[in-house]
């Protein structure tokens, strides 16, 4: 019996010692890296980007009246159909053109003490059209107006690669919040260590719209030339690292 006791004693003894030593090693794994953990230096890093736009959407379109809505239709349909057959014939490919709207509308006619009423019917036709080089925009409009199109609206620029135009920016944000950390870390003699975290915030570059109001062709004119400028893209990295 005492030999059975003497056993358990022991073994809860055992226990006991190894519960301590693991208590002991995690207090110390823990007063090691707590120190570490503090050393952190939040750094944030930007760049600013001029990038050219390479590609142009552009919105014409047609508006006309008559006494009847088929008739109207059919007049606007006639001439849109000829500006869509000659913006094809200027290399213009189907998938670069979208209707954007399609409407008619009746007219009423308002005298005083009398019931409005329908005095005809209003036709229109928005064409967006995207152009993938800049320098054509003008002479495009110039073709849709030459056949008739009576209606502009704006040019928007934009960039067709937009994730290598955003990667090259955060790359840029990150070396910008390295070359601020290293600097503050020199001062003290101390050297990055790693990188925590890493949050990035971009400004990607809106498309620039070159607005007009809708104009009537049948006025004459020539089409001025269009000037696409360049989209501004910022994009901003926050980085915490340890040191």
């Amino acid at each position: 019996m005492k030999q059975i006791w003497k056993v358990t004693l022991l073994m809860l003894v055992v226990v006991l010692f190894g519960w301590v030593g693991y208590t002991v090693a995690q207090t110390e794994e823990t007063a090691i890296e707590r120190p570490f953990a503090s050393r952190v230096l939040s750094v944030s890093g930007s760049a600013t980007m001029q990038i050219k736009p390479d590609m142009a959407t552009i919105t014409v379109g047609y508006m006309n009246e008559a006494l009847d809505a088929g008739t109207a239709q059919s007049n606007n349909a006639e001439v849109m159909n000829a500006v869509i057959d000659a913006l094809k014939k200027a290399g213009i490919e189907e998938k670069d053109m979208q209707t954007k709207n399609f409407s008619i509308q009746p007219l009423y006619q308002y005298e005083e003490n009398k019931t409005p009423y329908i005095r005809g019917y209003q036709a229109i036709y928005w064409l967006g059209v995207t152009i993938y080089d800049t320098k054509r925009v003008g002479e495009i409009i110039d073709i849709a107006f030459k056949n008739k199109a009576n209606q502009f609206q704006n040019v928007v620029f934009d960039v067709q690669n937009k994730d290598k135009m955003k990667l090259e920016g955060i790359e840029a944000a990150m070396k910008d919040a390295r070359v601020k950390a290293e600097k503050a870390l020199a001062v003290e003699n101390e050297t990055i260590k790693r990188i925590i975290t890493v949050n990035v915030d971009g400004n990607y570059p809106t498309t620039y719209s070159s607005n007009a109001p809708s104009r009537d062709m049948k006025e004459g004119g020539t089409v001025p030339q269009i000037m696409e400028g360049s989209l501004t893209y910022t994009v901003t990295v926050q980085v915490e690292y340890s040191f």
